[in-house]
């Protein structure tokens, strides 16, 4: 006997890097399953396809993921989570606030004479609708390196396809080719005066053989503007208003992880 099938409702969003209308449906138990089950192994690979896969289906296959920024991916995914499964989560922390005394003066254990933390547990509950994505200051998508001939590289921000990393001091001492395709993976085009050179253009390479050329405080000028760039980029944030169980200790809880949306 052949079962109903049933139909999903669909809701639009704006995406956060063009303000572009988005329309979406809820995810279903089979993709869900996947998504967990890529969370749980912890493997950035397997996490990294079942959210783009996911994202991809859920919005009937309009996006080019590939080239979307990952704070948009990641903004998708929460709206994703909120209309399939519902708005609230619960999340549980345990106070952090120090114990004071009635003079307000910091509680000291004996023993370690260290300050005490509160501790208590609690569970709260947050509302994903809540949740935005944050600009931080303004950092510039292009950077001169050659005033006198207008000579610079214009970025992009990075897609979920992207390696992970804003330490590029630390990578290029540990692996200088691993650092240089980083930075290849973020510009978009280099320009010279009027003419722009896209990234289809040019080789990874070409690219490290020109910037090889690059004298030492040009290199550095653009490796410290791609880090400022991808430090500042828009990010994913929820804020809880958590209140200590004891009722004496407020806080605001940032939370960006994409693991504490799905509980």
């Amino acid at each position: 006997m052949e079962l109903p099938i049933v139909e999903y409702p669909t809701f639009t969003t704006d995406l956060p890097s063009t303000g572009q209308k988005i329309k979406y449906r809820p995810f279903i138990v089979a993709e869900e399953k996947i998504f967990l089950m890529a969370l749980e192994s912890k493997d950035i690979n397997q996490m990294i396809s079942a959210t783009k896969d996911i994202v991809d289906a859920c919005t009937f296959n309009k996006l080019k993921i590939d080239t979307l920024p990952s704070f948009d991916i990641e903004y998708m995914l929460v709206k994703l989570r909120s209309k399939s499964k519902g708005e609230i989560i619960p999340l549980k922390y345990a106070c952090t606030k120090f114990i004071t005394d009635s003079n307000d003066a910091l509680v000291i254990d004996e023993q370690s004479k260290m300050p005490i933390q509160c501790g208590k547990p609690k569970i709260v509950k947050f509302n994903l609708d809540d949740v935005q994505v944050v600009r931080t200051k303004g950092v510039a998508d292009t950077v001169t390196l050659d005033e006198t001939n207008k000579i610079g590289v214009k970025l992009r921000y990075p897609t979920f396809n992207d390696i992970k990393t804003t330490d590029f001091k630390g990578l290029f001492a540990a692996d200088p080719e691993a650092a240089t395709k980083i930075i290849y993976d973020s510009v978009e085009c280099i320009f010279s005066g009027d003419q722009m050179i896209s990234t289809k253009d040019f080789t990874l390479k070409e690219f490290i053989a020109w910037v090889d050329k690059l004298p030492g405080y040009m290199h550095d000028k653009l490796q410290d503007h791609i880090q400022e760039f991808h430090e500042n980029m828009p990010r994913v944030v929820g804020i809880v208003d958590y209140t200590c169980a004891c009722g004496k200790y407020n806080q605001k809880i940032p939370i960006e992880a994409l693991s504490s949306f799905f509980v």
